[in-house]
């Protein structure tokens, strides 16, 4: 069975996605709290609270597609042992966590007008900058050249 190789190799369908997870979730766990035993520590002041939940769908909900398509795309791929340069992953090599990123985390700060969301965002940048090194030197030795050249044609957040 293919998974089984894949897995032999090093790889493994969650990567480094929990520490780039954990990362952030205090963050949004701060958030929630403050929210909710005092809003005003959260809020974002420089717009309206009904500009910030208008951008905020606007964001969340495209943020949300584009994470299922991403996610879809994964899971047909990975167990056949398939590296994906199709779809969103011919935009980034990190569509899962870039959907976060730029469009469910700050589109929940609008909603919620909670600046923690932001700050959970850059984090999970952060992270992702300094803990997908490991799983990208796995998938060179995993996929070769097709992975050298993948990453000289696509970034690896856009």
């Amino acid at each position: 069975m293919k998974t089984t190789q894949v897995k032999s190799k090093g790889l493994s369908p969650t990567g480094v996605g929990a520490r780039i997870v954990l990362t952030m979730l205090p963050f949004i766990t701060s958030g929630i709290i403050l929210q909710i035993y005092s809003p005003t520590i959260t809020e974002i002041s420089l717009f309206t609270p009904e500009t910030l939940q208008n951008a905020g769908w606007i964001l969340v909900v495209p943020g949300i597609i584009l994470w299922i398509y991403a996610v879809v795309q994964f899971s047909i791929a990975f167990p056949k042992g398939k590296l994906i340069t199709t779809g969103l992953y011919s935009i980034s090599r990190n569509p899962i966590y870039v959907s976060w990123i730029l469009f469910v985390l700050p589109g929940l700060a609008g909603i919620l007008n909670n600046w923690f969301f932001l700050l959970a965002a850059l984090t999970m940048y952060i992270a992702l900058l300094i803990f997908i090194k490991e799983e990208e030197k796995q998938m060179f030795v995993y996929f070769g050249d097709i992975y050298k050249q993948y990453c000289k044609r696509v970034g690896r957040v856009l």
